[in-house]
């Protein structure tokens, strides 16, 4: 083989040869079926957030410049809490109470598993000292506000009626909304897709744990409209009965969004936007 065409859905659409999918970016101030309670939300692009969580974020940033001092591994973990904080504020409290604990972290990231542990060293006082202000902080917030607007979209703007994936690169984050969206959605089937085993069905106040094929093929036979995802359903899963996708945190491989994407905007997606 020499020689290898790449054909994107975009370059068919452009010429003709499929019917085009729109999509509507959210969030949009003149999308909005309630303007008001879109404005209490969201300032432009941005989630209002408080004052609390943006202390929590400044010391967050403060622990990244702590541990890029310790050289090795120091470049990948400046920018841990960062990504943390910013997915929810379990995860970033999960990974701070970890680290203080000493237990090691095991991570996914770009198909890696990596371990991280706080060394210990003259820096690691600094960044305990950091990691308890941090913690402080966010203990202080009473609701997050992603879990608001995931709930304004599901229900003000009606979401569920098109059935919805919502997307979590880290696992805490994805169990977290799972949990939340069963405690207020009781009767609703809901599903958490991940790896290692870790899937589970919410139904009735309860939770199962489920393989992920059966996960999917309850997504094609309608029988569940919220589907809770890490990135382990990014690839080679098909979720067209879906009409609408929630990222909770951005990957930071654009590639990673694009296969996000591409699990609902495919052949038999029945939305025209």
């Amino acid at each position: 083989m020499r020689h290898i065409v790449l054909r994107k859905r975009s370059t068919l659409e452009d010429s003709g040869l499929l019917a085009k999918i729109g999509v509507n970016v959210h969030p949009d101030r003149d999308l909005a079926k309630e303007v008001h309670l879109f404005n209490a939300l969201f300032e432009g692009n941005a989630l209002r957030t408080s004052e609390d969580f943006r202390e929590a974020y400044a010391e967050a940033r403060r622990f990244g410049k702590a541990l890029a001092k310790r050289g090795k591994g120091g470049g990948f973990m400046k920018n841990l809490m960062e990504q943390r904080i910013c997915s929810s504020i379990v995860a970033g409290l999960n990974t701070a109470r970890m680290l203080l604990e000493g237990r090691t972290l095991e991570l996914e990231e770009d198909d890696q598993e990596i371990e991280l542990q706080l060394a210990e060293d003259g820096n690691s006082a600094e960044g305990c000292s950091v990691l308890e202000r941090m913690i402080v902080r966010l203990e202080k917030i009473s609701e997050d506000p992603k879990m608001q607007a995931v709930v304004h979209y599901l229900d003000k703007e009606k979401w569920r009626e098109y059935g919805v994936i919502i997307f979590s690169q880290y696992y805490d984050t994805a169990k977290w909304v799972a949990d939340s969206l069963a405690a207020r959605y009781p009767d609703e089937a809901i599903g958490l897709y991940a790896g290692a085993g870790r899937s589970r069905l919410y139904q009735k106040s309860d939770s199962v744990t489920i393989e992920r094929e059966t996960l999917k093929k309850m997504v094609a036979e309608h029988e569940t409209s919220i589907m809770v995802a890490t990135d382990a359903a990014c690839e080679g899963l098909n979720l067209q009965t879906l009409g609408a996708l929630i990222n909770i945190d951005l990957p930071w491989n654009p590639t990673r969004l694009e296969q996000r994407i591409g699990r609902i905007k495919r052949f038999g997606q029945l939305r025209e936007k």
